[in-house]
């Protein structure tokens, strides 16, 4: 088995070029780049310092982020074999290298505003150099571990707040990227800082993708036969979605089985459930099923019809596994998983995590959501008990519960492949 992969592995492919401005305003873009921010009026403060550097490096990722297919051909071209900047190389310096080797794949025109551009980020490096020297504090220490660095100030941030610091931007396709909406889908995101010219970094990526698939392997599954589960997952814990099983419902299944061998059919799904009628309108699932009624309301159907269900003959409905009749109390659903592992050979240990009622839902969801989850598959019953204890039951209580287990040891079959295998032989019969 499978499990849903959960890790995200984002490549920020070419940095400069596709975040422009790596937390640079908009403002910041309409600073001159014209080197209207000097070094004449030398800053006396370190929040001059600040203000002064940041609007520097502005102004550099102005540049690169104008004519940006231009800038991109010149990372592609240079030698990713050499060292981007060396023993205190300027920046501006290596870019017009890289330029004046790759001048072959440009025209005249072009070349003209690259070397512009290189130019001109060469005199601002040297600012920054000098705003480096003169204040040391602008360079903050290489975190270890427990701070991290917002490029917005610099400034650490502790370990209890935001761990990483939010930023827009745009991919190399050009459509707009925010770190929140990417982060948000995953427990875990891994995030790779690199550049084309960066040949270690290029070469880290195999193991970068080793990585994405050990820790998905870490993962987890929700499962998806509870809709006021399912619904509560997307609505409180968004950044779960993914992780809940893209398997349809045991209603919208059947349901969908039914239509395939007759297109006329009228499925009506009757049980003890009142978010089936809400799962019964969504898309993939209402082309299948026509009804929705709860136990509640086939009682007053037959009340109204006078009919009494205690004065009918009773028929016994064969080809359900035990398994399978369990499915309505909390754990029928995780026991039903472990068996068709087992029968079907499969080996992947389910560690599940049964959870009755909303509240078991929620402490289990919000253990993922933080990368602590205690198994690998959450079963999400949002009633208490399970099913068995529907807003649509007649009856709620213990005794459901057992019931419940005594019918599923009456089970004909005694395993899911059995009952399948007996329900395909009643189809044959059938037809």
């Amino acid at each position: 088995m499978n499990v849903k992969k959960l890790i995200t592995l984002l490549l920020a492919v070419m940095m400069v070029l596709a975040m422009a401005a790596c937390g640079a305003k908009e403002n910041d873009k309409k600073t001159d780049i014209s080197g209207g921010n000097t070094m004449t009026d030398e800053p006396k403060t370190l929040e001059e310092a600040s203000a002064l550097f940041d609007s520097l490096l502005a102004q550099e990722n102005t540049i690169l982020g104008e004519n940006s297919a231009l800038w991109e051909k010149v990372f592609m071209a240079a030698n990713k074999d050499m060292i981007m900047i060396e023993d205190g190389k300027n920046y501006g310096q290596f870019l017009l290298d890289t330029i004046e080797d790759a001048k072959d794949q440009f025209t005249e025109e072009e070349l003209k505003v690259l070397r512009e551009g290189g130019e001109k980020i060469r005199d601002l490096e040297d600012q920054l150099t000098k705003l480096e020297e003169k204040f040391p504090e602008l360079m903050p220490e290489t975190p270890d571990g427990t701070v991290s660095v917002p490029a917005e100030n610099g400034k650490p941030i502790e370990q209890n707040s935001n761990p990483f610091p939010a930023f827009e931007g745009k991919d190399l396709d050009g459509n707009p990227v925010k770190s929140d909406e990417l982060f948000s889908a995953n427990a875990v995101t891994v995030v790779n800082f690199w550049f084309t010219t960066c040949n270690p970094c290029v070469g880290e990526l195999a193991e970068l993708d080793a990585l994405n698939k050990e820790l998905a392997e870490k993962g987890f599954l929700t499962s998806s036969c509870c809709p006021a589960f399912v619904s509560y997952v997307h609505k409180q814990f968004p950044m779960l979605s993914e992780n809940v099983s893209h398997n349809m419902s045991p209603m919208a299944t059947i349901a969908k089985f039914i239509k395939g061998m007759d297109k006329e059919a009228k499925t009506i799904f009757i049980g003890p459930c009142t978010a089936k009628k809400g799962e019964a309108q969504l898309p993939g699932v209402r082309e299948y099923v026509d009804c929705v009624m709860t136990f509640e309301e086939l009682q007053a159907v037959l009340d109204s019809r006078e009919i009494d269900l205690t004065t009918l003959e009773e028929t016994d409905l064969n080809n359900a596994s035990g398994f399978g009749r369990s499915f309505a109390r909390c754990g029928g659903l995780a026991e039903a998983a472990v068996e068709a592992l087992k029968e079907q050979g499969i080996d992947f240990e389910v560690k599940p995590v049964s959870c009755s009622g909303i509240e078991e839902c929620r402490l289990a969801l919000l253990k993922a959501s933080k990368g602590r989850a205690e198994g690998n598959f959450i079963e999400g019953m949002a009633c208490i008990g399970g099913c068995i204890n529907g807003a649509g039951c007649l009856t709620h209580g213990e005794r459901n519960k057992n019931k419940i287990d005594a019918h599923s040891r009456l089970a004909k079959d005694k395993t899911i492949v059995e009952s399948l295998h007996g329900a395909e032989t009643g189809l044959e019969a059938a037809k």
